[in-house]
């Protein structure tokens, strides 16, 4: 991979002779990254992070550098606060983002850039001892090693720079393959400490993830017990009941952050869906807007698919599927989310937020309202033949064309 006209060669982030690596990188990402949220036309324009602007994202950075600062005062003084927990970490960051929204545009940039410099220089004075010797606490994943915090800001600024590009129309958008191979030895631990117990319940496992390219390389992950394990694959994926195949490091470490399900699947087709849920979200802003038909980013979203279909016989789980990402997406782009848009029999009234966030909430009155809507819709245009799904779905399609375009 390139960097300028410098190839840019693998490397274990967590070593400390990756330190030029890691800040070289890490400080290319984050001027590209400035470069998107300094421009006045893209402050208010919406990520792929549900109910994230790009000024959230500012927000954001805001948020956790300035965490990283608090907590390397308090390993600096032999003190080390208790992690929050990866479980509350995307509604925690989520809150935390959009209270910067107090802050004016100048104001939020100038603070973001004076933080961004100071981490800079806090990394740059690390000794080889320290990269992987002084131990700052994650506010959410406990002590951890100094020198990951390079790799922390690379995962910001590459994957929430995919947020903003994918936001502003580039929906094949993707990150630079030198930060995607800096970051992957990272999913492979947060991995570890993300398993969905519910959804993993029951499930007893061997598949293989294989990644191309220069930075990638071969695993075989067991699950059991609610555990999920990996190592390094020896052979050729021998007794594994799926293999997850992933073009390059770019395309595994998006579909960790749950961008889109990347990874050209073969083997059990249950165990693939099983996989494709076993992890729950930590990404803030509401995480991505949607995993696109065959999955979903959000961490109930297919355990509760099981949970519409035995209460929605009419819906099939494709039809699900479809549902949820062309309604999220509608309510995504709606260029007034908070305006009622739908009464129901009981005179209460919904917006496109309420909407989609109902797809998400099975088990609650607001979500099964919804889902016994487009039940009725479906049940009717099966029964008269008159209307296929892709029709029902069309003027929200159509909205969300056009709303692109403006």
């Amino acid at each position: 991979m390139r960097q300028g006209t410098h190839i840019i060669h693998p490397v274990n982030p967590m070593a400390a002779e990756a330190k030029d690596t890691v800040t070289n990188v890490m400080r290319r990402d984050r001027d590209n990254f400035t470069r998107l949220v300094s421009d006045p036309k893209n402050w208010n324009v919406m990520t792929r992070c549900v109910g994230w602007e790009v000024r959230d994202l500012v927000g954001h950075l805001i948020d956790v550098t300035e965490g990283y600062f608090k907590n390397w005062d308090a390993a600096n003084k032999g003190y080390t606060p208790t992690p929050a927990g990866l479980d509350v970490m995307g509604e925690t960051l989520n809150d935390h983002a959009l209270e910067f929204r107090k802050l004016s545009r100048d104001e939020a940039l100038d603070r973001f850039m004076k933080d961004a410099q100071k981490f800079d220089s806090m990394l740059a004075a690390l000794t080889p001892e320290e990269w992987t010797g002084f131990l700052v606490s994650d506010p959410y994943a406990g002590p951890v090693p100094a020198g990951f915090y390079g790799t922390f800001q690379i995962m910001d600024y590459a994957v929430h720079s995919y947020d903003i590009e994918y936001g502003l129309g580039n929906k094949l958008a993707t990150i630079d393959e030198a930060s995607a191979g800096l970051i992957l030895p990272f999913a492979f631990i947060f991995w570890q400490y993300e398993v969905d117990q519910k959804a993993a319940a029951g499930l007893a496992t061997q598949y293989g993830v294989e990644v191309a390219g220069p930075w990638g390389g071969k695993w075989r992950i067991t699950v059991k017990d609610g555990k999920w394990s990996p190592v390094e694959e020896k052979g050729n994926f021998e007794g594994c009941d799926a293999r997850f195949r992933f073009n390059n490091a770019a395309d595994l470490v998006l579909t960790f952050f749950q961008r889109f399900p990347g990874g050209a699947a073969v083997g059990d087709p249950l165990i693939i869906d099983r996989v494709r849920r076993l992890h729950f979200q930590t990404d803030g802003g509401g995480s991505a807007a949607s995993y696109e038909q065959t999955s979903s980013q959000h961490p109930t979203a297919h355990r509760d698919t099981d949970l519409v279909a035995t209460e929605f016989p009419d819906l099939a789980a494709d039809e699900i599927s479809r549902i949820r990402f062309a309604v999220r997406e509608w309510a995504r782009f709606h260029p007034s989310p908070e305006t009622p848009v739908l009464q129901m029999l009981d005179g209460s009234v919904m917006t496109p937020r309420d909407i989609a966030d109902g797809l998400d909430e099975v088990d609650t009155p607001r979500g099964r309202t919804i889902y016994r809507m487009f039940a009725v819709i479906i049940r009717g245009a099966k029964e008269s033949e008159a209307l296929t799904l892709s029709q029902v779905l069309a003027p929200f399609e159509a909205d969300l064309a056009a709303w692109r375009r403006s």
